[in-house]
C-alpha cells in the first residue's frame, strides 16, 4: 500500500519520503519542513535492516543501501506540503527526479529477495519483471505530479478572496460533508 498517497489524500497533511543515505539535504528539508507545519505530518525514512543486505557489511553499508533504492526507483523521495497550495503553488514537490540506477542489481543484493531467487527461480524472474514495470509507471505518473500546475478554478478563487479581503467585503463560505472533512477545510480559510 502507498502510505503516502493515502496521507496526501487528505490535503491536509504534511508527507515526506526520504533517505539519508541517499540525499541527506532533502532529509533534514523535509524534517524542518515537517516540524514547522502547523498540522499533522508524516515522514516515511527509508531504513534497511541486516535482512536487506546481502553482503557480509551487513548495516555498515547503509547509506549505500538507501543510495541504491532511490536511484532505481525503488524509494523514490518527495515532499507534499499543504501549505504551498495555499499560496496557489503545486503542494508536490519530486526530489528524485531521475531514475538512474537498475532495479536488479539493487535487487540483487538484497538478502530477502535472493532468497526468493533462490527457491523459485521463475516466479522471482516474473515478480521482478513486474516490478520493474511498476516503478517506471510510478515514477511517471509521480513526475507528472510534480509538473502539474494548480487550476485555474482555485487560483481564481484565491485571487478573488484576496481581493475581498482588501476591499473589506465579508465572505461566506459553504460547506457540506457527509464526514466533516470539509469542515475542518472551510475552517482553514
Amino acid at each position: 500500500k502507498d502510505l503516502g498517497a493515502m496521507a496526501m489524500a487528505y490535503q491536509h497533511v504534511y508527507v515526506a519520503s526520504v533517505a539519508i543515505g541517499a540525499n541527506y539535504k532533502q532529509t533534514v528539508e523535509a524534517f524542518a519542513e515537517a516540524e514547522k507545519y502547523d498540522g499533522p505530518a508524516l515522514l516515511m525514512c527509508y531504513a534497511p535492516c541486516i535482512e536487506h543486505r546481502f553482503f557480509k557489511t551487513g548495516l555498515s553499508a547503509m547509506s549505500l543501501d538507501q543510495k541504491d533504492a532511490v536511484e532505481c526507483g525503488y524509494w523514490p523521495l518527495y515532499r507534499f506540503n499543504p501549505k504551498l497550495s495555499r499560496e496557489g503553488r503545486n503542494p508536490f514537490i519530486l526530489d528524485s527526479k531521475k531514475v538512474t540506477g537498475d532495479v536488479m542489481k539493487f535487487l540483487n543484493r538484497q538478502n530477502r529477495y535472493a532468497q526468493l531467487v533462490r527457491s523459485s527461480p521463475a516466479v522471482a524472474e516474473k515478480l521482478q519483471g513486474e516490478l520493474q514495470v511498476y516503478l517506471k509507471q510510478r515514477h511517471s505518473a509521480l513526475r507528472e505530479k510534480a509538473a502539474a500546475e494548480l487550476s485555474k478554478e482555485a487560483t481564481s478563487l484565491k485571487d478573488g478572496l484576496k481581493q475581498a479581503e482588501s476591499a473589506a467585503e465579508q465572505v461566506l463560505i459553504a460547506f457540506g460533508s457527509d464526514t466533516g472533512v470539509t469542515e475542518q477545510v472551510a475552517k482553514k480559510f
